[in-house]
């Protein structure tokens, strides 16, 4: 689960969202845009990223136009 907060609500309490970025990703925005994003430390997001390899088909073309992320 990822949370957004502004940059205005992480400067007044960023205690609170490195606390909370121990167990979730927290989204920063600034004016409606994300500008940063702290991340869980104890994911492995480069194993993550190697359990990926081989679900796509090798026959199949990746447009990196293409590819979106859903951002939950």
């Amino acid at each position: 689960m990822i949370i957004t907060v502004t940059v205005t609500e992480f400067k007044s309490d960023p205690e609170k969202y490195l606390e909370m970025a121990m167990s979730q990703d927290i989204l920063i925005t600034k004016n409606g845009k994300n500008t940063s994003r702290l991340t869980i430390p104890t994911v492995d997001k480069l194993a993550l990223l190697n359990d990926l390899v081989g679900i796509v088909p090798q026959d199949q073309e990746i447009d990196e136009k293409n590819i979106h992320i859903s951002q939950s």
